[in-house]
């Protein structure tokens, strides 16, 4: 046994029952049964210490083989995370790559979406624009689709007055090319004529007054006296010649107004006409509606007699005539309606020619007072004129008269349009009153009517015949007044219905009248 604090104190780590003994004396003996008991004991732990050798042995050996597969494992392992380091440092060169990659993708990602954005946006914008395009372009062809439909409908009726117009144009064109020559011819004789008169009588003058002057006043005093009579002398030509032309103006300004009141007149009666023989039209159609009422009513009544027959188609044929008439009338009345817009247009055309000519007149005036007031009152104003001689000078104003003549004669003015853009402007007759209310005593005879049209015509063959000329002394003036007369009175209607025979298609179809002669 070891002492662990010492020989005297003894074993402190065991019982005192198993401490050992000092003396041998004192030590207990053993039976043989105990030792017998103790022996087989003692060969048990012998043989468990042997098992425990063994298995020992068998642990050793074990951890020999398992050191040298944990040192073979540890090998492997090394070279394992060695590969595996390598792979590990491969594959992250591999995802450092890839993330470059995915990178420059999603910036080429980006920059592909914004350029797709914009391409959208500007495919929008370009959509939007075509869209409005052709939906503009699509209401421009519906509209020009509708005027063609109108133009269709309208085209027979234009066609024939287009005909009419440039049959007219060309009979106004030959006339109007035969007044200018005229005017022409004149315009050259009078200013031949003038010329020599002028030129005789500025001789005359100049002789006596050269005469007169030479004997008390000086040479340069002279030049001016010339030149101060002379001026003095163009100044009254060119006021009575103002005064001539602000009086045709106001004339033709009062006629001008006196003709529109004429046309409003007129046109107010054709309107009422136009409603009279509308209305006319609508009782006809009533009538004929009644007529077939009767007819089916009094188809179960026997038929009359022969003689009561024949007063009863006299009747009908009397009504057709009369309805053939009426419609004429109104046709009739829809062209004299015309013909006085064309009389409007052309009383329109002529003015404004006046007008243009008067203009280019005062022009010419002006330029010619400017000069002379220069000359007159400013002289140090215009040093080109006082420098001029005497025969200088009036070559200048005579350049100057020239040049209005040109103006006078060369001015051009655009012509009206002679057709309409609507022919009538009427109500409709749908939105009249019933036609079932209307008192057939309201129908109005043939004989009435035509009293009435001719009362028109007479008026204005009356106010054909009270066109008076224009100022006798201004000879252009009265040729153009003569043309328009001229014209006026070639445009006159004929109201007799039994000479004008055309109708136009329109109003054919807007008849009944064929459907009664059926």
């Amino acid at each position: 046994m070891v002492d662990l604090h010492g020989k005297d104190k003894g074993n402190i780590s065991l019982p005192a029952k198993l401490q050992s003994y000092e003396d041998d004396e004192k030590k207990p003996t053993i039976i043989n049964m105990q030792k017998t008991f103790y022996t087989i004991k003692i060969a048990d732990i012998e043989s468990r210490i042997n098992r425990l050798d063994e298995r020992n042995e068998e642990l050793l050996e074990e951890i020999e083989t398992t050191n040298e597969l944990s040192a073979t494992i540890d090998t492997e392992t090394i070279e394992e995370i060695t590969s595996l380091n390598k792979q590990f440092l491969t594959q992250n060169s591999l995802v450092e790559s890839l993330k470059n990659k995915i990178n420059t993708i999603e910036n080429d990602r980006i920059e592909n979406q914004r350029l797709y954005e914009e391409k959208k946006e500007l495919f929008n914008q370009n959509y939007k624009k075509t869209k409005f395009e052709l939906i503009s372009q699509a209401k421009v062809l519906n509209a020009e689709i509708n005027v063609l439909q109108d133009f269709k409908r309208v085209q027979n009726v234009l066609q024939e007055k287009l005909e009419e117009n440039e049959e007219q144009m060309i009979e106004n064109e030959k006339k109007v090319k035969e007044t200018i020559e005229i005017i022409n011819r004149k315009i050259e004789f009078d200013k031949e004529m003038l010329k020599n008169e002028m030129y005789d009588c500025l001789l005359d003058l100049a002789a006596q007054f050269q005469m007169q002057v030479n004997k008390h006043i000086n040479l340069p005093n002279q030049r001016l006296m010339r030149e101060n009579i002379m001026l003095k002398h163009e100044l009254l030509q060119i006021s009575e010649n103002i005064s001539s032309k602000e009086d045709t103006e106001l004339y033709l300004k009062k006629s001008q107004i006196n003709y529109k009141k004429k046309l409003d007149t007129q046109s107010l009666f054709i309107k009422n006409n136009i409603k009279i023989s509308k209305i006319q039209n609508i009782i006809l159609e009533y009538i004929k509606k009644k007529l077939e009422n009767a007819k089916k009513n009094l188809s179960h009544i026997p038929i009359p007699k022969n003689a009561k027959q024949r007063e009863y188609m006299i009747l009908i044929e009397k009504t057709i005539y009369e309805q053939y008439n009426i419609h004429f009338r109104h046709a009739s009345l829809k062209t004299i309606l015309h013909k006085i817009r064309l009389k409007i247009n052309l009383a329109k055309h002529f003015l404004k020619l006046i007008e243009s000519k008067i203009r280019a007149v005062f022009e010419t005036i002006y330029d010619l007072k400017y000069n002379a007031t220069c000359l007159l009152k400013y002289p140090y104003s215009r040093w080109d004129l006082i420098t001029m001689s005497c025969i200088e000078v009036f070559i200048f104003l005579r350049d100057i008269l020239i040049k209005g003549q040109i103006k006078f004669e060369n001015y051009v003015v655009e012509s009206t349009e002679s057709i309409p853009d609507k022919l009538e402007s009427t109500s409709n007759i749908k939105e009249n009153p019933n036609v079932e209310d209307i008192d057939l005593i309201m129908f109005i005879t043939k004989e009435s009517l035509s009293k009435e049209i001719l009362d028109e015509t007479k008026q204005i063959e009356n106010l054909d015949e009270k066109k008076e000329t224009f100022i006798e002394n201004s000879e252009i003036n009265e040729t153009i007044s003569e043309h328009f007369v001229e014209t006026i009175s070639e445009d006159n209607v004929d109201f007799n219905l039994e000479n004008n025979n055309e109708l136009s298609k329109d109003d054919e179809n807007e008849s009944v009248f064929d459907i009664a002669g059926e």
